[in-house]
């Protein structure tokens, strides 16, 4: 059975066993005189009393996870580069998963942090500088204190090209691509 109480424009919605747990002497736990439902006008006006719900979900959710200070240190292990290529210092991928989350730690996406900062759109490249693995899922670290995982990235090496040297203005216009591409006579 459910007992609806109506007070106001505040509605509080609980059982009859918890109702009756309530009147109980032996009632030591807070937990039966709390809200079993939490309407709109309840949370707008009392917060406190729905911390589960309305807009400080998320807060009150990041305030109640607990990690520990400082986080673990991971081994970071060296990405493997081309001998020959001594152009750039360190290995480049390209994003091929957006949006693209990227958290301060691997321990933060697993607890369900927020992130540090979000790729939304656009055509991104990140360098590489190791890999990690966190509880069987490996990452990437792009920067001090930011990982990505590596499903969202795609390794890219450089070009070997490094330019051609002109004396004279050519004939005709001309223009380097980064594509492959068929080239036409005219």
């Amino acid at each position: 059975m459910l007992l609806v109480l109506h007070r106001g424009s505040t509605a509080y919605a609980r059982s009859s066993e918890a109702a009756g747990a309530a009147d109980s002497p032996d009632a030591s736990s807070g937990r039966a005189n709390t809200p079993y439902l939490c309407v709109p006008s309840l949370i707008w006006r009392n917060p406190e009393l729905c911390p589960t719900y309305g807009p400080g979900t998320t807060a009150h959710r990041v305030a109640s996870i607990r990690l520990p200070n400082p986080l673990p240190e991971l081994p970071v292990q060296e990405i493997e580069q081309e001998t020959n290529e001594d152009l750039l210092p360190h290995a480049y991928g390209h994003v091929k998963t957006l949006p693209l989350d990227v958290y301060r730690h691997p321990m933060e996406a697993a607890m369900g942090l927020p992130p540090v900062r979000t790729m939304l759109s656009g055509d991104w490249w990140v360098s590489l500088d190791g890999i990690v693995e966190y509880e069987g899922q490996r990452w990437y670290q792009i920067n001090a204190d930011e990982f990505v995982p590596v499903d969202a990235i795609a390794l890219a090496w450089p070009s070997g090209f490094q330019g051609v040297y002109l004396s004279e203005q050519p004939q005709y216009p001309f223009a380097w691509i980064n594509q492959w591409v068929q080239p036409s006579l005219l």
